[in-house]
């Protein structure tokens, strides 16, 4: 079912496409849709990717979002509503196995529309795969895990609003509080920082793991901030 209505959704070129990796997934708030990232190839293009909805109920594909994406999606986020998908993407620069790889995030609506973009400088804004994603609860703003810092994006002005800066090593986890009013970012130095949004400051900062942290998430009542880590 899924390959069949890839195939369908790539026209044309849809009978020379080939699957190479399931390479993210993002759960609906509802817990009742997976979004999953496919890395695909044909015979005329490079590694594209696409994102499928996959009903967890029915164990069918629901749809496939109505865009395609140059190189590996390496992180996914869905807002809340579901209108909003943020992804991280790596490609590599040119056909040969030697060419640098680029790193890039997005912000799109469901439909496809681009609401905001940033490649990797030359000087490396990010330098490695972003899979750190999270977006508001609202739906206004996004948080990007990015080398040292969690970089917080405007999707309604399209613009970085602020960069949360105090890790020491890459930032591997983010998530916002159900009130929108803080920020948490982990990372692979092991510390749990929690941010002031509107203040652009910290407002707790926690060593909490000897190891990576993988994922951070508050509580609905905002009393407890939960993460994991690879300690």
């Amino acid at each position: 079912m899924l390959f069949r209505s890839l195939r369908a959704e790539a026209g044309p070129e849809g009978r020379g496409l080939v699957i190479s990796k399931f390479s993210a997934a993002a759960l609906s708030k509802t817990g009742e849709r997976a979004y999953i990232g496919v890395t695909f190839f044909t015979r005329i293009t490079r590694f594209r990717s696409r994102i499928v909805v996959w009903n967890r109920a029915s164990g069918t594909v629901e749809r496939v979002l109505p865009f395609d994406v140059a190189g590996e999606i390496t992180g996914i986020a869905v807002s809340p509503d579901e209108t909003i998908v943020l992804i991280g993407l790596k490609e590599r620069t040119g056909d040969d196995l030697s060419a640098p790889i680029q790193y890039s995030a997005e912000a799109r609506n469901v439909n496809g529309t681009l609401l905001w973009q940033e490649t990797q400088k030359p000087q490396g804004t990010f330098g490695r795969s972003i899979e750190a994603l999270a977006i508001s609860p609202d739906s206004s703003m996004a948080l990007i895990g990015n080398l040292f810092t969690a970089q917080l994006v405007d999707l309604r002005e399209r613009r970085v609003r602020r960069e949360f800066a105090g890790h020491r090593k890459v930032v591997t986890a983010v998530g916002f509080s159900p009130d929108g009013k803080l920020a948490a970012s982990g990372s692979a130095d092991g510390a749990v920082i929690v941010w002031d949004i509107n203040a652009g400051r910290q407002a707790i900062s926690l060593f909490a793991h000897s190891g990576s942290t993988s994922t951070i998430t508050f509580t609905r009542d905002m009393k407890f901030l939960a993460s994991a880590s690879d300690d």
